[in-house]
């Protein structure tokens, strides 16, 4: 098959980003054709408000050389589907191309930023239902990553949906041969703080003064790294803090492999939490946050532990009860293995994907 994916940013290293990367390579190594169109090849804002602004601004007026690209693009190519994995920036254009070549579209959700959710203010709620019309009228099908975009889609009256699970690739995300682990409690993912990454620095502190010899490191970058970095200082936890930047996936693996237990500790209603399943197949037990998407995958005493969300008390305890406790850790070490590979395999993933493609083309 010929699939186009269209994405905002080039060079952004999120989720999103991510998802597509691996799909993309899973793709052409099964020998069909992708190509790539991004709205912009700069890097993501490091200004939130200025993000919403440059959205706000794309989706009023449209970006004419942007326009010519992707048109090039389709004729050159002439894909049979495009795939839209991300797109808020020029949120209409790629829909008004792909109606005008007649090129079913298939638009991925990853996030609640165009569905309607309750509490939903009034002038976010009429600028969500003006922007997911345009959606809906462009898009063939909805593919749904989890399953509570999934529900939020039927909410929405987004029809119709296609639940197709994110997937783990054995190559990349594996155990170590050595069982024998370290003293490190790891956090790896964007270093924003409504990933919680605040949260975790003080329920880390709290078993510090209870004479746990532990050491935290956070490998990622942010728009919040350098106000962590002056948080840890003023904590007096330099020594036991490390904040080791945005890393190759090898030498993260390695890291992961070593490590006592990964946190997930997100404040957001995070749609998934990718990186959970990524330290479960590493083979190292998780705590993470019950919010969104996460208990998907951490089912509690089980595949891991949860937290209640924003509590950083009750975080300290979840992560001393795996501290204390070696034989439940080789529980959940082992049933979230077993779970990865079962629900989030990828070669199941990419003949459902493949399969999708086929039906609307």
């Amino acid at each position: 098959m010929k699939i186009l994916f269209y994405n905002d940013f080039l060079k952004q290293i999120g989720g999103t980003e991510v998802y597509q990367h691996r799909l993309v390579a899973a793709l052409r190594r099964m020998d069909h054709e992708v190509e790539e169109v991004f709205a912009t090849g700069k890097d993501y804002p490091r200004s939130e408000l200025l993000f919403k602004l440059w959205c706000l601004w794309g989706s009023i007026f449209s970006n004419r050389t942007l326009e010519s690209q992707i048109r090039q693009k389709i004729r050159r190519f002439r894909p049979e589907v495009i795939h839209v994995n991300n797109n808020k920036i020029y949120l209409p254009l790629i829909y008004k191309i792909a109606d005008q070549f007649k090129i079913p579209v298939v638009t991925a959700f990853h996030d609640f930023h165009l569905l309607q959710e309750e509490g939903t203010i009034f002038w976010k709620s009429v600028w969500k239902k003006r922007n997911l019309r345009i959606v809906k009228e462009g898009s063939v099908v909805f593919l749904s990553l989890t399953q509570i975009i999934a529900k939020s889609l039927e909410r929405n009256n987004c029809y119709p949906i296609r639940y197709i699970p994110l997937f783990i690739d054995r190559e990349d995300w594996y155990p170590s041969e050595d069982k024998i682990r370290g003293n490190n409690i790891v956090y790896f993912g964007r270093i924003e703080r409504g990933k919680g990454v605040f949260l975790l620095l003080q329920s880390f502190g709290i078993l510090v003064k209870k004479g746990w010899d532990l050491h935290l490191q956070y490998m990622g970058s942010g728009t919040h790294a350098r106000e962590l970095e002056e948080e840890i200082i003023n904590l007096g936890l330099s020594n036991r803090v490390t904040l080791l930047g945005r890393l190759p996936q090898g030498k993260l693996l390695s890291i992961l492999q070593a490590a006592r237990m990964a946190v997930v500790p997100t404040l957001t209603e995070e749609p998934f939490g990718m990186t959970g399943i990524e330290a479960q197949a590493a083979g190292i037990p998780v705590v993470a946050a019950k919010v969104g998407g996460i208990p998907e995958w951490c089912i509690d005493g089980e595949t891991g532990l949860l937290f209640k969300g924003g509590d950083q008390e009750d975080l300290a305890q979840k992560m001393e009860v795996l501290l204390k406790d070696s034989a439940l850790e080789d529980e959940l070490i082992h049933c979230a293995l077993e779970r990865v590979h079962k629900e989030f395999q990828k070669e199941s993933v990419l003949q459902k994907t493949l399969a999708l493609y086929r039906d609307i083309s």
